[in-house]
């Protein structure tokens, strides 16, 4: 899939730094994931014992290259007829339903820091949208350092020319900061 013009030198579009950020995903993902279980037991022992529902949310999404897969959740909505309760909020709130989402990124479905997903029903991404090549993230690219608007586009477009270990770093920092973790 062609980049956008004048992006030749991006960094993500050689394989060695793909392949770089790969690793360096999949290997913080196993470490987070090994150091949240006790919070994603609690969590799921929670809605476990509040209903009788489905502990897990599994949401079709588009990733990279439009290829379709399961985002995996906690599922902190309850069922019909059942109203919020104080912990699935703070749940909400604090993203720990997300955390889940790290067994994508072990996968390779996800990455740590990307596009958001879609849903395969709302995908307008255009063919030769650089968007494409990436894998959705954990942590939007609306974390990226001196990132304002709400164009992900041209955001694609920037995290692919200037993609680093530390930007991923500098982003999933300003992404806790953000949930108030």
């Amino acid at each position: 899939m062609p980049l956008a013009p004048g992006s030749r030198s991006a960094a993500l579009a050689s394989p060695g730094p793909a392949l770089l950020k790969s690793v360096l995903d999949r290997l913080l993902a196993a470490v987070l994931l090994v150091c949240t279980v006790p919070w994603l037991l609690l969590v799921a022992l929670v809605i476990w014992s509040t209903d009788d529902g489905p502990l897990l949310d599994r949401r079709p999404v588009a990733g990279r290259e439009r290829r379709r897969f399961a985002v995996l959740r906690l599922r902190t909505l309850p069922p019909a007829g059942h109203g919020s309760s104080p912990v699935r909020e703070l749940v909400r709130r604090t993203c720990l339903d997300e955390l889940l989402q790290l067994v994508n990124v072990l996968r390779g479905d996800m990455a740590l820091v990307g596009p958001r997903a879609v849903s395969p029903e709302g995908d307008d991404r255009p063919d030769g949208d650089v968007r494409l090549l990436l894998r959705p993230g954990l942590v939007s690219l609306r974390h990226l350092p001196g990132t304002h608007s709400g164009d992900e586009r041209a955001a694609a477009e920037r995290y692919v020319r200037e993609w680093s270990p530390l930007l991923d770093l500098r982003a999933l920092a300003r992404a806790v900061r953000s949930t108030g973790a």
